[in-house]
């Protein structure tokens, strides 16, 4: 006698066919970023003459579009070093004589490095160093979780914490790479009248002098004359009778300056209780 299993009338995960509005949304953004994203390059592992492990382009080499891609991968217009680097990060990844785990290793390098998006040749030898190091600091964290003994599981950890802090490190050092061209202008509340003409940067406080009033708008102290940026020799001159109001109504007025001679202060400090020299 054979017993008829009943189905369940409600579907299983694996049967769901109706999906929810932030279901489809997801499904419809994995789509479109699919579609615009660039296509990682595929490599093929195969067995050589001596027994060892090759990898081959899978996309035609002479190919305009695979050039791209190595350009996309490793930051190079170089096809050369290009591949070189995506090599390199393979063999320090790992090491292994099974076809498939090369294979699958290779397209994965190729596609973290794809993922850095690097610019030019030193981005693209980071985004080679990034890659490895990440997978040499997850096989030694594998190799302590699947030891028993305890001095050789802390040795691994120390290890993959050694290599983790070394890929902070290189993230670092890659997006102060990437900003080394950036620079942040700052202005607050300085007017320019007609006529006068000013500058950006740091300007020195020393040798200052209060002067009263405040601007009713802002709130502020007014500068005037000639303004020196003491730090990089800059000089701003402002016609007679205009002024550059400063934020702050506490701040000192910038000394003005000028090519007359004028006397030097006394090196000589009166001494308290005593007679003046």
């Amino acid at each position: 006698m054979q017993t008829k299993t009943r189905q369940s009338d409600q579907p299983t995960e694996t049967e769901k066919t109706e999906y929810t509005e932030a279901e489809i949304e997801r499904i419809q953004k994995y789509i479109s970023e699919c579609k615009t994203a660039p296509k990682p390059l595929k490599y093929d592992a195969k067995k050589d003459d001596d027994d060892g492990i090759t990898l081959a382009l899978i996309d035609d080499p002479e190919n305009n579009e695979t050039w791209l891609k190595i350009y996309e991968t490793a930051g190079t217009t170089d096809p050369s070093l290009g591949q070189l680097l995506i090599h390199q990060s393979v063999l320090a990844s790992a090491r292994t004589s099974d076809k498939e785990n090369m294979e699958q290793m290779a397209n994965a390098v190729a596609a973290g490095m794809l993922g850095i998006a690097p610019k030019d040749e030193i981005e693209g030898m980071l985004a080679s160093q990034m890659v490895a190091v990440h997978n040499q600091a997850m096989k030694f964290l594998n190799l302590a979780l699947s030891n028993q003994n305890l001095a050789i599981v802390r040795e691994m950890q120390n290890v993959s914490n050694r290599l983790l802090r070394t890929f902070t490190l290189q993230m670092e050092a890659l997006t102060k790479y990437r900003k080394k061209a950036e620079q942040t202008v700052r202005v607050e509340h300085v007017h320019i009248h007609s006529g006068a003409q000013a500058i950006v940067g740091t300007v020195s406080h020393n040798q200052l002098q209060r002067e009263g009033g405040t601007d009713e708008k802002y709130g502020s102290s007014p500068c005037t004359g000639r303004i020196e940026d003491r730090t990089g020799g800059v000089t701003l001159d402002l016609p007679e009778g205009e002024k550059v109001w400063s934020e702050n109504p506490e701040r000192w007025e910038l000394q003005e300056s000028g090519d007359e001679e004028r006397a030097l202060p006394s090196s000589r400090r009166k001494k308290h209780g005593g007679a003046q020299g």
